[in-house]
């Protein structure tokens, strides 16, 4: 091979690996997802500047446009805080809606872990700690709603898997402008 084809042919792998860590979806994703699940978090902490549920409706919608299954639970979430689709006015029967939806997302997220036990554990650990959240919401409301350790652990928990998708996100940052990958860890499942 002459020198000139080696040159080629470095530069043309340098270009596609350059064109796939800018078409990488968690550039918009994981930072979508860490402010849906900061607001969420602080929201669960107490932290209602306006008395209510308005700055996580809004964030639930915005970040509702953002990867597949998550995009469900942000649209559905803020169906609900909105009482679309039949959720109830009062509080009893709103308690109830909101034990039944963290119980059915609990669900659903834990599946989701066990399927991203193949990726690296950042992700893996991220989504686990989302079904951990919403584990203490259900419990939360299940209780009656009156356990506000249960919501502020759950609010924390939120934070540090809002913080884990910013670490995910700078990895993600600053391998489409050049730099060399972040450790996320190995996968659990290979």
């Amino acid at each position: 091979m002459s020198v000139a084809s080696e040159t080629d042919v470095q530069a043309a792998a340098a270009a596609e690996a350059a064109a796939a860590a800018g078409n990488n979806p968690v550039l918009l994703g994981i930072p979508c997802f860490v402010v849906g699940g900061l607001t969420l978090g602080l929201f669960l902490l107490g932290y209602q500047p306006d008395g209510g549920a308005g700055p996580v409706l809004t964030n639930s919608i915005f970040v509702a446009g953002i990867f597949g299954v998550f995009a469900a639970f942000w649209f559905s979430f803020a169906f609900l805080l909105l009482g679309i689709g039949g959720a109830p006015a009062n509080a009893a029967a709103g308690a109830q809606a909101f034990t039944l939806y963290s119980l059915v997302w609990t669900i659903v997220v834990a599946v989701l872990t066990l399927a991203a036990l193949r990726l690296p554990v950042a992700f893996s650990l991220l989504i686990a700690l989302v079904a951990v959240a919403l584990l203490l919401v259900f419990l939360f409301y299940a209780g009656g709603g009156t356990a506000t350790g249960l919501s502020r652990i759950a609010g924390i928990v939120a934070i540090v898997f809002s913080l884990i998708g910013v670490y995910i996100t700078y990895d993600a940052f600053n391998q489409a402008l050049g730099g060399r990958p972040m450790p996320l860890g190995n996968p659990i499942v290979k």
